[in-house]
């Protein structure tokens, strides 16, 4: 690889870091972190091997056509040294341990990449690997260039019906396995601040009732009725996902508390009327400013004259400011859906709905609460064209 001037520094590392990912998404699906900590010591490499084959292998071995022991013992050395190839970027990056003996342990980091609850990262890695995912990934320079002729977003698997491009949430209708992924990232993402909302919604007086709109599988709606006993709920969401709410809503001995609604959360006619709050988290990061402001025109028409919308949303920042929202917004663009927007336009949308920003606050992850009022005063939203600054 030729030198690079210092202004070049970083483009070694962006490469870097693309087989890093696919290392990591090896990892993963063979749920080796899994078995290390399962392990009371360190482990060898070649038994290493011996578990990364038969978890890979496990369906092919199934039956009369399953190698005899001492044809997967073969191949099982044979692979050693790809395995070992393979788990050098899981050592740089702290997720494994290498002794002096060639032995492998797992990390307290290497523990967040383990596929049960407590795993946070496996989702996560497991989403990005998904098809669906990769195929995005690949259509960007079509995405940045106005989506690209049909024919080639067909090719590159993303559906297209009547010169529509399909929506990563019109994917989620009709791929279980994608949905589980998505939705179980989702419920991982929501515990990091809905104690947070949970406390705001205490202090804010007059608060009897709150909707989660696209409230996903019902876990932030259901944590925040479990921590206020008074209060009242509704959901509103597409009908697959609303049918797990359901049964979160059940399991957690909420039902005569709460409402679930399968609909469209972009009609308002789906929408619950008069509620004192209502909650979109992390919902117009996914939408088009078309959608995002269908969805606000309907919340503005359902609302009552106290009612505030809450949106909890990944505010984007100053250009390079963290790397973070720019992964995120170019993932949001990728999936021919949404994208991250600023304060500004937050403001600006709102506005052109019918709403204003009352205030906003800080939350966990690096997310943003910004609580919506209807717009007060004899001017209407259809008759300004700016917000006010």
């Amino acid at each position: 690889m030729p030198a690079l001037s210092s202004e070049l520094a970083n483009l070694p590392a962006l490469y870097a870091g693309f087989w890093d990912f696919c290392a990591l998404i090896a990892f993963a699906e063979l749920k080796i972190a899994d078995f290390l900590a399962r392990m009371t010591h360190p482990v060898p490499l070649d038994a290493l091997t011996a578990y990364c084959w038969r978890q890979h292998h496990h369906d092919s071995w199934e039956g009369v056509n399953s190698p005899s022991p001492d044809a997967s013992e073969v191949y099982v050395l044979a692979c050693a040294p790809d395995v070992a190839r393979m788990m050098r970027p899981m050592v740089r990056c702290g997720l494994v341990r290498l002794d002096k003996r060639g032995y492998y342990s797992l990390t307290s980091a290497g523990r967040t990449v383990i596929s049960t609850e407590a795993g946070v990262w496996w989702d996560q890695v497991m989403l990005t690997a998904h098809p669906w995912s990769w195929n995005a990934a690949r259509n960007l320079t079509s995405a940045v260039l106005g989506r690209g002729p049909t024919e080639l977003l067909s090719a590159n698997g993303v559906r297209v019906t009547d010169g529509a491009v399909e929506s990563m949430f019109d994917r989620l209708d009709h791929d279980p396995g994608l949905a589980e992924l998505f939705y179980r990232v989702a419920a991982r993402h929501t515990a990091a601040f809905a104690g947070e909302l949970s406390a705001r919604l205490l202090v804010n007086e007059g608060t009897k009732s709150v909707a989660a709109i696209g409230g996903g599988h019902g876990h932030l709606l259901a944590s925040l009725l479990l921590d206020d006993p008074e209060l009242q709920g509704s959901l509103v969401e597409r009908p697959g996902p609303a049918s797990f709410a359901a049964d979160v809503i059940d399991t957690h001995g909420l039902r005569l508390r709460c409402t679930v609604i399968p609909g469209d959360i972009f009609s308002a006619d789906d929408l619950p009327t008069g509620q004192d709050v209502y909650i979109a988290e992390r919902v117009l990061q996914y939408c088009d400013d078309t959608h995002a402001e269908r969805l606000l025109q309907g919340l503005a028409q359902v609302m009552h004259v106290d009612s505030q919308v809450w949106l909890v949303e990944t505010v984007l920042g100053e250009p390079h400011e963290t790397e973070a929202t720019d992964y995120l917004d170019l993932g949001l663009l990728a999936m021919l859906s949404g994208l991250l927007r600023t304060e500004a336009q937050h403001r600006a949308l709102a506005w052109k709905s019918g709403l204003q920003v009352a205030t906003t606050a800080a939350l966990p992850a690096g997310l943003t609460l910004l609580i919506l009022i209807p717009l007060t005063g004899t001017c209407s939203a259809a008759q300004t064209e700016e917000p006010p600054s």
